[in-house]
């Protein structure tokens, strides 16, 4: 008898932690919703140059800019909406005087990327705070090295 009362007790146990006292839950999908890291009006405006990071290396001044042969990495920005209503930028060596005026960009706030339309280049927004905006920039496909910026 005490062999019969054991089994059954084991096998009610068995039967109770297998079983479950509420209805499984239904698990949805989590979707995730991408936030943007800046918005075109955060953009527009000038931008100076304070630092590029090239293979681990941050490069600051033109002095040191120079010796990785990167002079011409070194740029300032200006984000606007020119007489056409289209969104440009403008950039300006800061080592030399060169620069570059109507140049078309698009935002895509899904990715945080900034497109060259008329070039195989894209900035892509890592960080954006306290008008500091840090992105890497891309030539075909290619990093080329993290930009510093300061509004």
């Amino acid at each position: 008898m005490k062999k019969i009362t054991l089994s059954l007790s084991i096998l009610a146990l068995m039967l109770i932690s297998f079983s479950s006292c509420q209805k499984d839950e239904e698990i949805k999908p989590v979707t995730i919703v991408e936030t943007p890291i800046i918005t075109l009006n955060e953009l527009y405006g000038t931008w100076n140059f304070k630092s590029l990071e090239v293979d681990g290396i941050t490069y600051s001044t033109c002095e040191e800019l120079s010796v990785g042969d990167y002079c011409r990495w070194a740029i300032n920005f200006r984000f606007y909406i020119n007489d056409n209503n289209v969104n440009t930028f403008y950039y300006k060596w800061i080592c030399d005087e060169n620069s570059n005026d109507d140049n078309e960009f698009s935002l895509d706030t899904k990715t945080n990327t900034i497109i060259w339309i008329s070039s195989k280049t894209t900035f892509k927004v890592i960080n954006f705070k306290n008008s500091t905006l840090i992105f890497d920039r891309y030539r075909d496909n290619t990093l080329i090295g993290t930009y510093t910026l300061i509004k």
